[in-house]
């Protein structure tokens, strides 16, 4: 196998969202943190992840403040660094989260639209081949990964980010897990090929995964039938914030 570079990327959000609400109706909701991830697979030993903050640089650090676009502006230069290093940005519905988030709150939705078309999105590569998403969780539990922080959602993030010191201090510890968690998730479908996932009804399941495609890429697999679905979710309900 040829050696792999990936940056595996993650955001977590400050305002709190009702748990059957539609984000796209609180925005702007504002960065709390990230996380990012480097891995090459032709280094004897692996990275850490970096976690990026509010008030990082500052005298007060750790705040429940949201990033400002001077605070995201080193993480963005950090990933396209990356990207010009031959390394491939990985993310867990990335397209149509983060990265829209990212583009608003960064104030350049250029850079982001183009960083989120030629980025691979695991989820979104799982969706164009089968037609419905797939928590991050469940693939892990079907690939008998540790997935994410016991206890704690993205939901949770927003709320404890709002609280003490020892609560953000949690929210951090919480994001770096995802990045980890997404690259294992990666590693694992590397070598074996298989992605796993464990339905609502407690099946696992499995489908061959193939090569990693950009979302432009996964965008133009054949379209699966999912007529089965009530309310069948369209591709371009991930990505038409880019054209806009």
């Amino acid at each position: 196998m040829s050696d792999r570079k990936y940056l595996s990327w993650d955001i977590e959000i400050v305002k709190e969202i009702p748990e059957d609400g539609d984000w796209l109706e609180y925005r702007p909701l504002g960065i709390s943190c990230a996380a990012t991830l480097a891995y090459d697979s032709s280094l004897e030993v692996q990275e850490e992840p970096i976690v990026w903050y509010a008030g990082q640089d500052g005298v007060d650090t750790l705040v429940s403040a949201p990033m400002a676009r001077v605070e995201l502006n080193p993480m963005l230069d950090y990933m396209i660094g990356k990207v010009a290093q031959g390394y491939s940005i990985l993310t867990w519905n990335g397209l149509k989260f983060d990265f829209d988030v990212l583009a608003e709150e960064s104030g350049m939705p250029k850079l982001c639209a183009f960083l989120a078309m030629t980025h691979v999105d695991v989820m979104y590569q799982f969706f164009c081949m089968k037609g419905f998403p797939c928590a991050l969780a469940k693939a892990a539990q079907g690939l008998g990964l540790p997935g994410k922080t016991e206890g704690m959602t993205g939901a949770v993030a927003p709320v404890l980010w709002a609280g003490s010191l020892e609560d953000r201090q949690k929210v951090l510890r919480y994001v770096a897990g995802d990045v980890e968690a997404l690259l294992a998730i990666v590693k694992v479908i590397d070598a074996t090929g298989l992605f796993k996932w464990v339905t609502a009804r407690g099946i696992t399941k499995t489908v061959r995964m193939g090569d990693w495609l950009t979302v432009k890429q996964a965008s133009n697999l054949p379209v699966p039938d999912n007529s089965w679905m009530d309310k069948p979710m369209l591709r371009e309900d991930f990505y038409k914030w880019t054209t806009v």
